[in-house]
């Protein structure tokens, strides 16, 4: 089969001609015409919801492929849906589908996984979503990749189907073609002064056009009614350039500094319907945010027309795009907006150095739950199986008082002092948009309502700092393009629609998360000071959602008055370095601290720390560092301070404070102050993705622990995701809080630490069947390799 003739087969696809698209593709078995598929009118009414109609296409008793009619193409429904009816008809099977909220056509490959020690089976579900009379040359690859032959064993049918909708191949291949084109952009750019502040503005220029691209799959960008917008506008450039152009100078930069973004804050095509403007850029909403307000590198940067030329070509229109970022369950086989962060974690000069590496998804929420889970069993008196089976499987029949489940859901307060590009708050928002739903059933949200709901948990439950200020500007992208996924209005149709990114200066901060005093210290407020306080948190929730120029500037003037006044009787002795917790969210200290601390902290080894700031930690952290303490060290210090009594503190990172010299610190620090509860470890995989470090997942929580509580060290002996849905592939070490102080203790009764890594975590089973087993073992070694040998008193 020919490119050419899947084009057309995709152009043409309709449910008539459904067979005759699946025959071409070597599904020689289809049925002569779609039959009403008669199962899914079995399925429980909650499942039923997206639900239109089924047609049967294809049957030989080990695949079976459906076409499907669809009420919306919303994915969390979909897989409710096909989970039912595989509980029904376990078998593969293979789905196209039109949805009544969507003009492209849905392929979708669900897979069935093990999620628990009860053996529930559950479904994730692949989806790759195409434009019929535009599909990337990706999306033509994985298509191809489907065709199979009459005699082909159905076994390896089903791995070609797994390959194909592979979003990791997809993920891997575009990385490996955006860091090629970018080097190449990054050599032709000229007019910035250094290598570094050059690798930085094209990283910018990248992901400015990357967002033009997510625009463009929401429909909100528009050139001469062609929807391929940058592309488009590429086209008319190159039909209409003057000698002196460059695509740069005369088209995107009016894109980004006039339309998406302007000194003016104003939506500048609704003003005579864009006049001049509209002809040389089409139609753009404004859009706030920082991403396209014009720097200094901005007006001296010289970008010729072959550093974007292949980009376009090659990376933008060579794959598909998607707004709505995979869940481990609901997965797009498509480039999300996490590919945002992903990229500059990677790229950009010092990323690396300063210690910021890429979390996968399945860790992140795995990561999100564990913390909710502790903080339900802290704030709620439900069981810990009834939280468990809310929290991990979504089902809330053995919640007893949803209503108090519910007001801690609203009124938690979650952080991430190093946030990066933002993958726990999207992680903690998809976690909490998710519980709330299934509280009470709520099967379906309308588009405002689930608009609004995910707005108030971003302005009343996450928060998140990093020092990269580009960094945080990717978080608050993520987190708008999370909201406008579920937005029904189109600001092209309605000019009046304000699509603006919430405000979110205030809640996702640049700063330095080390360097000020513990926020616990300092003078408490009091009445005055509180209602002061209250002020500030009031005006700061107004500001986010705060629409007109003259109103966003008076709020962040009284914002920043009324800081300062804050600041003045917080810190009496003057300012301080950093950033300033207790003062830039004074409404959490005010309730005593977060509820929820959870972070991939920078892993930077001591001597890459500079002396001055080195001397400033070790000050700081007196009890929890040492000179040779890593950086992350005072991160679990400082998470700790955050924290008011009870909350949960989780953390994935380096595993060597285990082990080597400066952690027993840490160690005797964490037994001092917290609660450790559990240590994960995996025997086959570290949990980055792209880090040449050996890491752990910590839990812990801020209560002063009795020596009897427990300590869990859990080997994972299977990869990540089947080790963590299945205890069987768990090996756990349990120690009380004062066998580990006592294990610790030097020979003048100092904690100076212990092994744990080697004797809790990699140690061979062996090493516990001796402990266990005491004096009637010993270990003899014969040819390298140690035996048990039960000693056996002899006969009197």
């Amino acid at each position: 089969m020919t490119e050419q003739f899947l084009r057309d087969g995709l152009a043409r696809y309709t449910l008539q001609n459904a067979t005759d698209f699946w025959r071409t593709l070597g599904y020689d078995r289809t049925l002569r015409q779609p039959l009403p598929a008669r199962e899914f009118g079995d399925l429980p009414e909650g499942a039923r919801e997206p639900f239109k109609e089924a047609y049967l296409l294809y049957n030989d008793n080990a695949l079976r492929i459906y076409h499907l009619h669809l009420h919306t193409a919303r994915r969390s429904k979909l897989r409710r849906m096909l989970e039912s009816l595989w509980r029904h008809y376990p078998m593969e099977a293979l789905f196209t589908a039109r949805a009544d909220d969507s003009p492209n056509l849905l392929f979708i490959h669900p897979r069935p996984v093990l999620k628990d020690a009860s053996n529930k089976i559950i479904l994730e579900v692949r989806t790759l979503e195409v434009s019929p009379d535009a599909p990337t040359r990706t999306d033509l690859e994985i298509l191809f990749a489907l065709q199979t032959h009459p005699d082909e064993d159905p076994y390896t049918r089903a791995d070609k189907i797994r390959e194909a909708f592979s979003v990791e191949k997809v993920t891997e291949k575009f990385y490996e073609d955006f860091r090629r084109l970018f080097e190449a952009a990054e050599q032709r750019i000229t007019g910035v002064e250094s290598d570094e502040l050059k690798r930085l503005f094209t990283l910018k220029l990248f992901n400015r056009l990357l967002f033009i691209r997510f625009l463009e799959r929401k429909g909100w960008l528009r050139f001469e009614k062609r929807r391929d917008y940058l592309r488009a506008l590429w086209q008319d450039y190159e039909a209409n350039r003057a000698d002196d152009e460059t695509f740069f100078s005369a088209r995107l930069k009016l894109l980004f500094f006039s339309a998406l973004n302007n000194p003016q804050q104003r939506n500048l095509m609704a003003i005579n319907q864009g006049g001049q403007l509209r002809e040389l850029i089409g139609d753009a909403p404004y859009l706030n945010g920082g991403l396209f307000e014009m720097g200094a590198d901005d007006q001296v940067a010289q970008v010729p027309d072959a550093a974007l030329k292949p980009v376009i070509d090659g990376l933008l229109y060579r794959y598909n795009f998607t707004i709505t970022e995979s869940t481990p369950l609901e997965i797009e086989v498509a480039v999300d907006p996490e590919m945002l962060g992903k990229v500059f974690e990677e790229l950009v000069t010092g990323r690396h150095e300063s210690g910021s590496y890429y979390t996968p998804r399945p860790v992140v929420a795995f990561m999100c739950r564990e913390a909710l889970k502790g903080y339900l069993h802290s704030t709620t008196s439900e069981s810990e199986s009834a939280i468990a089976q809310f929290v991990e499987q979504r089902d809330a029949g053995a919640i007893k008082d949803p209503e108090k489940v519910l007001d801690a859901l609203r009124t938690v307060r979650v952080c991430d002092p190093a946030c990066g590009s933002g993958a726990y708050l999207l992680g903690m928002l998809h976690e909490l948009l998710e519980l709330r739903a299934a509280l009470f059933e709520q099967k379906h949200l309308d588009p405002h309502t689930l608009y609004e709901r995910k707005l108030e948990i971003i302005q009343r439950n996450l928060y998140g700092v990093d020092i990269d200020p580009f960094a945080v500007e990717i978080a608050r992208l993520r987190l708008w393009l999370s909201l406008v996924v579920d937005d029904t209005r189109n600001p092209l149709n309605d000019p009046d629609a304000d699509v603006s990114l919430p405000n979110l200066d205030f809640k996702i901060e640049v700063g330095d998360s080390l360097l000020a005093p513990d926020p616990q210290g300092g003078q408490q407020p009091d009445l005055y000071r509180t209602q002061q306080i209250e002020e500030f948190e009031q005006l700061k929730s107004d500001y986010m959602r705060a629409h007109s120029d003259e109103e966003k500037r008076k709020l962040r003037q009284q914002i920043t008055t009324l800081r300062e006044e804050i600041r003045q009787w917080t810190h009496p002795d003057g300012k301080v370095e950093g950033f300033d917790w207790r003062v830039e969210f004074a409404e959490v200290f005010k309730d005593g601290g977060f509820d929820i601390i959870v972070a991939n902290p920078p892993y930077v080894r001591q001597e890459l720390i500079e002396e001055t700031a080195k001397n400033k930690l070790l000050k700081l952290y007196p009890d929890a560092g040492e000179g040779r303490s890593d950086l992350y060290v005072y991160f679990y210090a400082r998470g700790l301070q955050l924290l008011k009594p009870n909350g949960m503190h989780v953390f994935v990172c380096s595993n060597s404070w285990l082990d080597v010299g400066f952690g027993g610190k840490l160690q005797r620090y964490l037994l001092q102050n917290a609660h450790l509860q559990a240590i994960y470890d995996s025997a086959l995989e570290r949990q980055f993705a792209s880090a040449d470090v050996n890491t752990i997942i910590s839990l812990v929580c801020k209560v002063r622990p009795s020596d009897d509580a427990p300590t869990r060290f859990i080997r994972l002996n299977a990869p990540f995701e089947q080790a963590i849905a299945d205890p069987q592939h768990q090996r756990v070490i349990v120690r009380t809080r004062a066998e580990l102080w006592q294990a610790g203790l030097n020979e003048q009764g100092n904690y100076e630490g212990d092994k744990w890594g080697g004797k809790y975590l990699r140690a061979p089973d062996i090493y516990f069947t001796i402990l266990e087993k005491g004096q009637r073992y010993r270990v003899l070694v014969w040819k390298g390799a140690p035996i048990l040998v039960e000693h056996i008193a002899p006969s009197p």
